[in-house]
This record gives C-alpha cells, sequence and structure tokens, in this order.
C-alpha cells in the first residue's frame, strides 16, 4: 500500500497535541475534556489526500466505511472487485460510489491511518511511547450536519472545517474526550481520530503472573512442590508472588502490556 507523504511539519509526540504535558496529566488525562490549541498544521492531512488515496484504488475493506447515523452501507454498494494476476480480488474501494455517497450525506472513514500516511504513522509511534497505550488512528470526513461519535479514550485533531459537542473546535486545534463523545461537523469537516486504550488490569495481571511462572521463585520449588498439601502451596504462592510483585517495575510492566495489545498478541 502506497504511503502519503506530505511536506510539513508533522506533530511526532504528545507535547505536539498538547503542549504542557505534564500539566496534561495532572489535570486532564482520564478526567475531563479540553481543547488545545496547539496550532497542528491543517496541511498534515487534508480532504484531497483521502480522496486520493481512494482514487488510487489500492484500499480493501476493512480500510474504508461508509456509514450515516451510525449506520454502515453494505460494501458491496461501495466496492469493486478487480483483477490482480487474473485472479478476481474483492471489497477494494469503488471511490466514484464512496463520493456519490458523501455528497448524500454519508461519513467516510478510513481506518488505520497510520497504514498508509507516514506522519500519523510516526504520530502514533510516538504517542504509544509517551501514554504507553494501544494507539489507532482514523481519518474521518463528514458532510454538512454529519456527526462523528467516539468510543472510548481519543484525541479528535480537527484538520478542515469546525465540529460542535460541547464546544466549537476549529482547523489546528485539537480536543481530548476521556471517555468518549459525539461531534456534528459545521460544514465539510475531516478530523483525524486517535482512539488511545491503556491495557487493562487483566492485561497488566497476566504479563506479571506470566513472568512470575519464569522467575527463580518459580525454579526454586519445582523440585520439591509435590511434597507440599494443598494449603502449603497456596501460602507459598501468596508469599512468593507478593516478592516478586514487590521487585516488578510496574512502569515498565504497563508499557510491555501495551505493546503486546497493539501488536494483537495475547498478553
Amino acid at each position: 500500500m502506497t504511503s502519503i507523504d506530505t511536506q510539513v511539519t508533522r506533530p511526532t509526540r504528545l507535547a505536539d497535541l498538547v503542549g504542557d504535558v505534564p500539566a496534561f496529566h495532572a489535570d486532564v488525562h482520564g478526567r475531563r475534556p479540553a481543547t488545545f490549541h496547539c496550532g497542528v498544521d491543517t496541511d498534515f492531512l487534508a480532504p484531497a489526500d483521502l480522496w486520493a488515496m481512494l482514487d488510487r484504488g489500492l484500499l480493501v475493506h476493512p480500510y474504508f466505511r461508509v456509514e450515516r447515523a451510525g449506520v454502515r452501507v453494505p460494501v458491496a454498494d461501495v466496492a469493486v472487485t478487480r483483477s490482480v494476476q487474473k485472479k478476481p480480488l474483492p471489497a477494494y474501494a469503488d471511490a466514484a460510489a464512496i463520493a456519490a455517497h458523501f455528497a448524500d450525506g454519508h461519513t467516510v472513514v478510513l481506518d488505520e491511518a497510520g497504514h498508509w500516511h507516514a506522519g500519523v504513522k510516526a504520530l502514533l509511534a510516538g504517542l504509544r511511547a509517551d501514554l504507553d497505550a494501544e494507539v489507532h488512528a482514523a481519518a474521518v470526513l463528514t458532510p454538512p450536519g454529519g456527526a462523528i461519535v467516539v468510543d472510548g479514550q481519543a484525541f479528535v485533531v480537527q484538520l478542515a472545517g469546525q465540529s460542535t459537542g460541547d464546544v466549537v473546535v476549529s482547523p489546528g486545534e485539537v480536543r481530548y474526550l476521556p471517555a468518549g463523545g459525539r461531534a456534528t461537523a459545521v460544514g465539510e469537516s475531516l478530523q483525524l481520530v486517535v482512539t488511545v486504550t491503556p491495557p487493562t488490569a487483566r492485561d497488566i495481571a497476566l504479563l506479571a503472573l506470566a513472568g512470575f511462572l519464569k522467575s527463580e521463585h518459580v525454579e526454586r520449588i519445582a523440585g520439591n512442590h509435590h511434597a507440599l498439601t494443598p494449603a502449603e502451596k497456596v501460602a507459598w504462592l501468596r508469599t512468593a508472588l507478593a516478592a516478586y510483585l514487590s521487585d516488578v517495575d510496574v512502569v515498565a510492566l504497563a508499557g510491555r502490556a501495551a505493546r503486546s495489545r497493539q501488536r494483537g498478541g495475547q498478553v
């Protein structure tokens, strides 16, 4: 898949979105919505880039979707079958059909923007490092009056037009949403929606347990555990696990859990 690479200054870290990172963590992160006037260059990603990507005919479902009021248009209505090395391959984006649906009031979403846009890819890499979380991005092009609904924690980077929720967000501004939200486009609007999923308690617990089972605590009992009663084994587990966890670097553990989620693997 060809990467779009715009010649502009690109945001690459959390500071480029929110400015004062310590203040963001202390007062905003996970607590309340906030808008940041950080001046993200609107040429970073433009509506023309999305249409160019669709016109190239390289996007395959599920990299794109078309929807209105939360209802998705059937893939067959916005896709074509192409012949690749004499083999028919379905679900390639039909740019003309997608443009017609957009003109009719549908929202166009290009998912996993980091896979086809070099600047978004760099930004996501920086955010993963800064937030220790699973991070994905979608480019969302909405017609006048169209709406986007964000589930979970997200940064919504306004790149064209304006959107309104509880506040008006203009091009170059970033809206942080700790627990989802809804925005309605004022005119044609383009947002880069960056979703953030921190590792869950279960993710971290499973990773910690996996480390414990490979530790010297377990190795020391491997040869004589059969001589212990069930009650003694439980008592040993309580003591040994507590000792292991007391030495664990919790920040590093959370980062490993986040990277495991991002790869899509089991923790």
